[in-house]
This record gives structure tokens, sequence and C-alpha cells, in this order.
């Protein structure tokens, strides 16, 4: 049994939108949304026969198809048009109203990095195999959907966290995706070590910081010790040990850090 037979109500396709930032203080972003080129199932949208109309009527833009939680909605979009063999819009992003999704898509849609997913009911009648395929991963055969309702336009977000960006690197998700968090991560290790310094280099540096921070507190430690009263000996003089604070070597080691970079 294929999809055509099984005729899901929705279908979401994600595309790497391309960019331009209309007006960066107000958080007005132009996207395009759908193209006419195969996606990664293999399938193809024609542009021309989108039916927009009640989308229009309410036009958010959400964080990845999420319609469980008030705070998925960053957005709205002001247009959605088609132009030629593209579907155009412009999102008014939610920005600096305290919403985080909202203020880390746009970041990522003014750096280029965005990807949106379109969900839309197929008119399956209307929906033709492929004959030869377009080489999709999906284990259905491809269709050219031929009428579309569009339902909404997600932001598929991509996490700032540089640790849930590696653990995303472990799950199986659409290239669209994967390369968008490829390019973050080579982004913050530049921004972490310099483009002209090795790991080799750095590793060395930090090292050197360490041991003298820590040679730098044995001094400190000593000096307290030698400078202690003398105890007389004919008196039974009862004195305190000096009070040493013990050695946090993690502090040590991120203040190394933090100055090596």
């Amino acid at each position: 049994m294929d999809r055509k037979e099984l005729k899901p109500i929705k279908v979401d396709k994600l595309i790497r939108a391309e960019t331009k930032v209309l007006d960066e203080g107000e958080g007005l972003v132009e996207a395009t949304v759908s193209t006419e080129s195969p996606d990664r199932d293999g399938d193809v949208i024609r542009q021309k026969f989108w039916q927009i109309d009640n989308f229009k009527r309410h036009p958010v833009l959400l964080s990845s198809h999420d319609y469980t939680d008030l705070r998925s909605q960053i957005g709205e979009w002001q247009s959605m048009d088609i132009k030629g063999e593209k579907l155009v819009g412009v999102a008014k992003y939610y920005i600096n109203e305290g919403n985080e999704q909202a203020d880390w898509g746009f970041n990522l849609a003014t750096k280029k990095r965005a990807a949106f997913s379109v969900g839309f009911m197929p008119d399956w009648d209307s929906a033709s195999e492929l004959e030869n395929g377009t080489g999709g991963k999906s284990m259905f055969p491809n269709y050219e959907f031929k009428g579309q309702e569009l339902l909404e336009v997600s932001h598929v977000i991509v996490p700032a966290n540089p640790d849930a960006l590696q653990r995303m690197k472990g799950v199986k998700l659409p290239a669209t995706i994967l390369a968008l968090v490829d390019e973050i991560l080579a982004e913050e290790t530049e921004e972490a070590t310099g483009p002209n310094i090795s790991l080799k280099e750095m590793s060395y540096a930090i090292a050197e910081q360490v041991s003298s921070d820590i040679i730098a507190y044995l001094k400190n430690t000593q000096m307290v010790e030698e400078q202690q009263p003398e105890t007389k000996t004919e008196e039974v003089v009862e004195t305190k040990e000096p009070i040493i604070e013990p050695v946090d070597v993690n502090k040590i080691i991120r203040e190394a850090i933090q100055e090596v970079l």
C-alpha cells in the first residue's frame, strides 16, 4: 500500500530557504518556502496549484509544526504569494518580546540558515506518480502534487546550545537540518579557538597557564605558613593551623581557558 492509497490528510515538506532580511528592527524576513525542486522524498510540488486563501486568513508562523505550546507561534506571515516556480512569503518574527524561539529563529534567518517546512493537505486525486522517480529516500513511489491547500508554514528551529547541536548529529534528521547544524558548529568552533590557532597550540597554552596558576597558588600558601608567629620554648602556646583553601582545579582550568581565548 503506497501513500496515495493511505491518503494522509496532512503532508509536511522541508526546504532550506532563500532568505532576505527586509527590516532587522521589525523582524521582517522574505523567504522562499517551497519550490518545484524534488524534495528529500523525491516528490515535486507544482507551485501554481497552491491554494492559499484559507491560509491567509490565519497566517501563523510556527516553530517546527508545534501546535501544543503557545510559545511555538514565533511570528506571522504578512504575505504569501506564488512567484513563478516558488512560494514566497514575508514573515514577521515576534522578536524582543521574551520568546527565545522567535529570537533564535530570526537570528538563523538573518544568517541565511533558515529551514522552513510547509504543511499542506494534498488533493490525492490530482497527484500523479512520477514514472522514473527522482532518486528520493522515501520507500513509497514519488509523486507530483498538482493540487494542495496550504495549512501552515513552520520555521524548523535549530537550537543555539552546542551540546544540543552535537546530540542532533546523532539523530536521523533531514540532510537540510544536518547541514545547518554542521555550519553552526563550525562557526562556534572558529569563534572559540580562533581561525589561526590549532587545537595542539591551544592545549599547550592552557597547560602552561594552568601550571603557572598552580605554582602561584603553592607559593602563596608557603608564604602564609612562613609568616606564622614563632612559639616560645618556655611557654606552651596553642597555635592555629593556617586556613588553606582547597585547590579548585576546575576553576583554575576554566579561568585559564578564558584567558587563552
